[in-house]
Parts: structure tokens; sequence; C-alpha cells
């Protein structure tokens, strides 16, 4: 079995914090239900599998492309005391509840 470690994973987003929390409501729904980065705070940190993780939310800033302009964000999330497959675990629940759709 392997053993807990500490991670941090780093994703530029193109959302709004508004946004990331509705979105991520749905990725840990008792931890962040009613997480509102604008009033709580742009960080959330919460008991996981045996860990903990904590979410910080960088400064809402724009990215420009062409006539184009999306809002983007800097995700860091820290994995403390997970072992590397509830961490992968979740990862893969975090990116797939923020695909969007495309074509």
């Amino acid at each position: 079995m392997n053993r807990p470690e500490r991670v941090t994973v780093s994703k530029e987003m193109a959302v709004t914090h508004r946004e990331f929390a509705r979105a991520f409501a749905r990725v840990v729904p008792d931890e962040a239900a009613h997480w509102d980065p604008e009033r709580d705070g742009t960080e959330l940190e919460f008991p996981w599998a045996g860990g903990s993780v904590r979410v910080s939310l960088g400064p809402e800033s724009e990215r420009r492309i062409a006539m184009m302009v999306l809002p983007t964000i800097l995700v860091a999330m820290t994995f403390e005391g997970l072992h590397a497959d509830a961490t992968e675990a979740f990862l893969e629940e975090f990116d797939r509840r923020f695909q969007r759709g495309g074509g």
C-alpha cells in the first residue's frame, strides 16, 4: 500500500470564483455546499479520505483571445496525508465535474 503524502496540484481555469464554487460543490457537496469565496474567502480546507484537502483560489483575471475575453483563476489544491490513490480519485472526479461540453 502506498504511504500518505503531501501533493499540490495547480490548474489554470476559465471560471470566476463564484462559478468555481458552484461546480466544486458537486465534487465535495458536504464540505463546499455553502462556500462563497466572495463572502468566506478564497481558501477552503476540509477532511478527506483520512487526510485533508486545501483549495486556494488566485485572483480573478482575464485571458483575451482575439475578441473573446475569458475569466481565469489559478486553483491550487493541496492534499495532505492522503494515499496517492485517494488523491488520484479526487482529481479524476474534479476533472469530470469541471468538464464542459464542446464539439
